[in-house]
């Protein structure tokens, strides 16, 4: 996905299962925008600077708990519905979209916001 987004974009994958939560969230700290799959982890939001913008992948369409919580805190947020193929491996949920549209979707959402020209 690196390599679709404009060079001046950073991007950085954290697996947050494997941080503290003081970790997370002096990350969430320093973001500017945060693409995450729609679940709990999104609740830390709460600590991310106002100008950031979340942008939540939702796997099924009747899931919008990262907008309630976004306008209560004013947040920007942007929720795509991809369509996703879920499967299930000792546990953990694993969710597979197609890249393209959702680089697209993305690129979109930073031009919008201006972060990108």
């Amino acid at each position: 996905m690196a390599s679709k987004l404009p060079k001046n974009i950073l991007l950085r994958l954290i697996d947050t299962a494997s941080l503290l939560i003081a970790q997370q969230i002096a990350i969430l700290r320093k973001t500017e925008y945060y693409i995450g799959i729609h679940g709990a982890g999104l609740c830390l939001s709460i600590f991310a600077p106002n100008h950031c913008i979340f942008h939540e992948v939702l796997p099924r369409p009747n899931m919008n708990g990262l907008l309630l919580m976004a306008s209560l805190s004013e947040h920007k947020t942007y929720s795509d519905i991809i369509d996703a193929h879920i499967e299930y491996e000792h546990k953990n949920e694993m969710v597979f979209f197609n890249e393209d549209e959702f680089v697209q979707n993305v690129i979109e959402h930073l031009k919008e916001s201006k972060l990108i020209g």
